[in-house]
């Protein structure tokens, strides 16, 4: 989904309304074409990623690359599932995904 969205190709309203989300991926996509890395890791490098969601934005109003540059930090801290909610998948998975009534 979020590739599907043309940020270039919007009006400015519609530009306002794009899920921050849409945003970094987006810019990630573009980080790692210009840097050949996967992920920010420096303190530099998260800075230039901060930036580059700054250099999209088309006006300080729009929220939306606010919200994305205030929760750039999500695409570089790595996420794991809790154990607890892995041990209900698992179970799920060796029932065989049916409930067990």
């Amino acid at each position: 989904f979020a590739d599907s969205v043309d940020l270039a190709s919007l009006d400015d309203a519609q530009h306002a309304h794009v899920p921050y989300v849409v945003i970094l991926i987006q810019a990630l996509d573009i980080f790692r074409r210009e840097s050949g890395k996967q992920l920010p890791s420096s303190r530099e490098e998260k800075d230039q990623f901060k930036q580059l969601l700054a250099k999209m934005r088309r006006s300080d109003k729009e929220v939306n690359f606010q919200e994305a540059i205030d929760n750039a930090y999500k695409v570089w801290v790595p996420y794991e599932i809790p154990e607890p909610v892995q041990k209900v998948l698992q179970a799920v998975g060796s029932s065989g995904g049916r409930p067990d009534f």
